[in-house]
């Protein structure tokens, strides 16, 4: 029963940290196109 707990402990533990992985991801993601989008407006402006 205590191993089986404990089991379930890392496999939360381990769903957190690819939630925060995933989120960490997708904010890169976005903080990459967001970059891609200035460098353009840059070249327009010159």
């Amino acid at each position: 029963m205590a191993k089986n707990k404990k089991v379930i402990k890392e496999q939360k533990k381990y769903q957190n940290l690819q939630e925060r992985y995933e989120e960490m991801n997708d904010y890169l993601l976005d903080l990459i196109e967001d970059h891609r989008c200035a460098e353009e407006d840059l070249r327009y402006l010159n």
